[in-house]
């Protein structure tokens, strides 16, 4: 089982064009696995290995939302 330990934080210099990294990982995950993609190597590598990069994107909107102050989190939870 994996565990992914790591928060990845997106600062952008300009608050209007800021890009999280859910928003960058999932731009280009319907490239990846398009039926027009012939390459099997690849879409089988990327589906042995999704679980990490789900997670990273469940962390990454788990972030953003906290940052934006659209979800609260008590104090005994953040521990």
């Amino acid at each position: 089982m994996m565990f992914v330990i790591f928060q990845f934080v997106f600062v952008a210099p300009d608050v209007t064009s800021s890009t999280t990294v859910h928003e960058e990982m999932s731009r280009h995950l319907p490239t990846l696995l398009r039926p027009a993609n012939t390459d099997f190597l690849v879409i089988n590598k990327f589906m042995h290995h999704s679980n990490f990069f789900f997670e990273i994107m469940v962390k990454s909107m788990a972030q953003h939302l906290l940052s934006t102050g659209r979800i609260k989190v008590s104090t005994d939870l953040s521990l």
